[in-house]
């Protein structure tokens, strides 16, 4: 697995996913009043869904603070290949250079995340257990492997 991968991939999704987040807490909170679950039981449930969507949160954070410290064109080869960006103004993606490029990019990538430590371990140890994120990973390990 490439983890810098999986998070390009799941960053321009994370902020739907932090959403759809506070409606399944706010839906289950709602949902406790008819609930024969014991009180105990549903504030856990709550509060694990409150440390999931936090680790999403501070994620895109750290996911941010990274793509703004690559240079225009890295930061161009990623918004094509990764955010879809295809209305991009002078970008070349027909070029010879264009996948030896995307290689650099995507191990300067891994280069800046292990600076502010999330090395892939460190990934795979806080986020691997959110399932969202596991599905993503596991749909590239599918792609690579194709």
């Amino acid at each position: 697995m490439c983890y810098a991968k999986v998070i390009l991939n799941v960053y321009p999704q994370i902020d739907r996913v932090i959403k759809d987040m506070d409606k399944l807490v706010l839906s289950r909170c709602l949902a406790s009043f008819n609930d024969r679950m014991p009180c105990e039981m549903g504030i856990k449930e709550v509060y694990k869904l409150m440390e999931t969507k936090q680790k999403l949160v501070d994620l895109r954070f750290k996911i941010k603070k990274v793509l703004e410290r690559l240079d225009p064109e890295e930061y161009d080869l990623i918004d094509y290949k990764y955010f879809k960006n295809r209305h991009i103004d002078g970008f070349d993606h027909t070029s010879r250079n264009y996948f030896r490029r995307q290689h650099k990019v995507i191990e300067h990538l891994e280069e800046l995340l292990s600076y502010i430590d999330l090395s892939e371990d460190k990934f795979k140890k806080d986020y691997y257990d959110i399932p969202f994120i596991r599905a993503m990973a596991d749909a590239s390990r599918y792609k690579g492997a194709g």
